[in-house]
């Protein structure tokens, strides 16, 4: 059979008589079209749309509206049994510039989910949609694109523009209704689309899995630290105490410390390894910071004992501090790398905090003794503390850099908290006494906390700026706990005295905590938000860790005891 359509149309491909369905796209000028179609069979009868037509010869026009057209050719055999249908889709085009647009205006050419995805291709004729969110997306906006620019479109009810996006749509646990509402120009056609949200319930969050580590002890601290990564879980157990070579049911050293590796396959968790320093020693606390980045671990172990030329053996600097990098390879972890530092001396607690990013590791001595101006290797600021970036080329690691506050003290702690994202380094010291940003070097607020910022440029660290509370005052801790994702920094100060209801500068709840937000905006921090708990009260400890993620952010309150306070009142 053949097929020729009026006006200069062609199909879109081939005409071949094992193909049923065939389609066309006219311009929109193009209102109505005749379709000649011609038998292989001269005896054979047509009809188009159920009108019979002749071989060869122009069909009477078929009118044509914006969007697609159907049109059906049924060829009956001689004996008038015997039928083949083909089905002719005919898409004539939209031109919002011509006023007889506005007949037929009302649909979509687009419609995109922001906070979701649909769960199927949109496409214009098709009007109910479906998606699924989980339980923390607690919103969602759209963006729906008129086919006729002139039409008009609403989201619940309230006017958006084509192209544009709507109000955040709150979402209830289960199932939520959205409708997207066209109408023509003209006022006389509409069209409506409809979007279920399938929003998860806080049922979802049942507990996955309980853990424990393979040889659970008194006092082991088991999940102390942990680190997630992916399908991944690291737990740290500073007072774990068996010794690394008689294996780990012995208890021979107090506090050595030990490392769990558990990984998640079809929702379930498994232990994949146990992990100990090459040279466990009693007290060392192993586990006592983490860092996960792929197949790649650190750990610290803050009172390791030895001297950065003594080797691992030889104990001639308590409590100077070591950190460990173990890979995995094939399922199997094991230490690639034991790092001190460079001017490693007695109760330094090099490894106190640690941080991870691909092949730069960041490591923190926050009682490192050494001033500024006179160099890693004087003593003169009892810990002041220090920041050792070591950077990894080939599988060996070498130190980059060794950071100093601008205005290092003694007692200040620099490297309490660490965070590490890209070329940027957070670095926190909870300790420090100044009261104000650009008074960073009085000591009028013991204990206030202050958080500075490094940027490395070919391979050089600079300080970019020092981050004050907005309220800072003597004894808030402000940077005990820090977390960085791109341009937006986290502060906990576990320490701070206000209210929730009263504003920042009051002291009616002594250690209620709080959190500040800062964001970065060319080169430039400045304080977005400070963030308490709703019923912030006395001791409550709100900012004791803080974890980012993107939009999202979540602090613990380590010391709040509501379900307590509420039974005391009943």
């Amino acid at each position: 059979m053949g097929v020729v359509l009026s006006h200069g149309a062609e199909l879109d491909q081939a005409l071949e008589s094992n193909l049923p369905t065939f389609t066309a796209t006219v311009d929109f000028a193009v209102s109505s079209i005749s379709v000649r179609a011609s038998g292989n069979n001269g005896a054979a009868s047509m009809t188009l749309n159920g009108s019979t037509i002749v071989s060869g010869v122009d069909s009477t026009p078929i009118s044509l509206v914006v969007g697609e057209n159907t049109a059906t050719i049924t060829i009956f055999a001689e004996d008038r049994f015997t039928t083949k249908t083909y089905t002719l889709l005919v898409t004539r085009t939209a031109n919002s510039t011509d006023e007889t647009t506005l007949v037929n205006g009302a649909s979509l050419s687009d419609l995109t989910v922001i906070g979701a995805n649909l769960d199927q291709i949109f496409q214009p004729n098709s009007t109910s949609y479906t998606a699924r969110v989980n339980y923390l997306t607690t919103a969602l906006s759209l963006m729906p694109v008129a086919t006729v620019n002139a039409a008009s479109i609403t989201v619940n009810g309230n006017a958006v523009s084509s192209g544009g996006e709507s109000d955040q749509i709150s979402l209830a646990e289960g199932n939520n209704t959205i409708t997207v509402f066209i109408t023509a120009e003209d006022g006389l056609d509409t069209q409506s689309y409809t979007l279920y949200v399938s929003r998860a319930t806080a049922a979802d969050f049942a507990q996955q899995a309980f853990l424990k580590a393979s040889n659970s002890g008194d006092h082991d601290n088991f999940g102390y630290r942990v680190a997630l990564d992916g399908a991944t879980l690291v737990v740290g157990t500073f007072g774990e105490d068996s010794t690394a070579n008689d294996g780990e049911n012995n208890n021979e050293a107090s506090n050595a410390g030990a490392v769990y590796v558990f990984t998640r396959s079809n929702g379930s968790w498994t232990q994949q390894d146990i992990l100990k320093a090459s040279e466990a020693d009693a007290h060392d606390i192993f586990g006592i910071s983490l860092a996960l980045d792929g197949d790649t671990l650190v750990v610290g172990a803050m009172f390791e004992s030895t001297t950065a030329a003594g080797g691992e053996s030889y104990h001639d600097a308590a409590y100077a501090g070591a950190v460990y990098v173990f890979t995995r390879s094939k399922g199997s972890w094991s230490q690639r790398a034991l790092l001190k530092a460079r001017n490693a001396e007695a109760g330094d607690s090099f490894g106190g905090s640690v941080a991870l990013d691909g092949d730069t590791l960041v490591v923190a001595a926050p009682l490192e003794d050494s001033t500024l101006p006179g160099g890693e290797n004087n003593n003169d600021a009892s810990d002041a503390g220090a920041v050792y970036v070591f950077t990894r080329s080939n599988g060996s690691w070498t130190q980059q850099a060794f950071l100093k506050a601008s205005n290092a003290e003694a007692d200040d702690w620099f490297g309490y908290s660490v965070a590490l994202d890209g070329d940027t380094l957070v670095v926190s010291a909870d300790g420090e006494d100044s009261n104000a940003a650009g008074c960073e070097n009085n000591n009028d607020a013991a204990r206030a906390g202050a958080v500075y910022v490094f940027t490395r440029s070919n391979g050089n660290w600079t300080q970019q700026a020092l981050l004050k509370a907005s309220n800072a005052e003597a004894y808030d801790w402000f940077g005990f706990s820090i977390a960085l994702n791109g341009d937006t920094l986290v502060a906990g100060a576990q320490g701070e005295n206000s209210t929730a209801a009263g504003a920042e500068n009051n002291n009616d709840a002594t250690d209620a905590g709080r959190v500040y937000v800062f964001t970065r905006s060319n080169g430039n921090w400045s304080q977005q938000a400070f963030l308490k708990a709703n019923y912030a009260e006395r001791y409550d400890l709100f900012g004791f860790t803080v974890v980012l993620d993107g939009d999202t952010l979540m602090v613990s309150a380590e010391e709040e005891e509501e379900e307590e306070e509420e039974e005391e009142k009943e």
